[in-house]
């Protein structure tokens, strides 16, 4: 009995510990989000040439600058390219009030990284639609795997063997090969193989979203197909 209570003294000592360091740094991010600068500042950092080629920009109706602006929460990354013979580049990274140049260094490290992240979890947009898209992808593949696993269930548990062989060199297979060199087949061999891009199903949509739109595709075939491997194994375990 009492060393129940020690026990959960110490369970709740610990709870609390964990509640304080995850208070503080809620603080924290809270603090140096609004400490971050703002997307006019990291604009004004361009040098005097770029300004000037950003002004010829706005002037003419051919652009010749990109400019790149990401945001993650505490830290906000800038970058401008121009093209022609002579190009130019400058990057800008953001953090607890000030701006730095990004162009070489730990720092540019810092701005790739940023920008990375930024386009994986958002693609191009924000951190909440690649939220969105990362639980549309998960809901679908993982209801389109239930459906196949019990499938495959059911035909491994068959007595007939041209039924009972193909299911379990299914779920041999898709079990034992890494889910990434999947999605590279489905996504790069597959397309390479019979002369089509997985973009050309959304030939009509613009601005890359035919792009993305293809990719999101073939990566909810491929969680599937894993997925229904998956949960093949599990069903027929449930229904021996």
């Amino acid at each position: 009995m009492i060393k129940k209570m020690i026990d959960i003294k110490h369970w709740k000592k610990e709870t609390k510990c964990l509640v304080a360091i995850f208070s503080l740094c809620v603080i924290l991010v809270c603090v140096l989000a609004a400490m971050c600068p703002s997307k006019q500042k990291l604009l004004a950092q361009a040098s005097d040439q770029m300004q000037e080629l950003l002004r010829k920009d706005q002037e003419s109706s051919r652009k010749r600058i990109t400019t790149t602006y990401n945001r993650l929460l505490f830290i906000n990354y800038c970058s401008f390219s121009s093209s022609g013979k002579e190009a130019l580049q400058e990057r800008y990274v953001g953090f607890c009030g000030k701006v730095y140049p990004a162009d070489e260094g730990a720092i540019k490290v810092v701005g790739q990284m940023v920008n990375y992240t930024y386009r994986m979890l958002g693609c191009g947009e924000n951190m909440m639609h690649g939220a969105k898209l990362t639980i549309l992808l998960t809901t679908l593949s993982t209801s389109m795997g239930v459906v196949l696993g019990t499938l495959l269930a059911l035909g491994k548990m068959s007595k007939k063997a041209w039924l009972k062989k193909p299911c379990s060199g299914y779920i041999f297979f898709f079990r034992g090969t890494p889910l990434l060199i999947q999605l590279f087949v489905i996504y790069y061999a597959i397309p390479g193989m019979f002369h089509f891009a997985w973009r050309d199903l959304f030939a009509s949509a613009k601005g890359g979203e035919d792009v993305l739109m293809g990719a999101f595709v073939a990566a909810l075939i491929g969680f599937s197909l894993n997925s229904g491997a998956y949960c093949a194994e599990i069903v027929r375990a449930a229904i021996q």
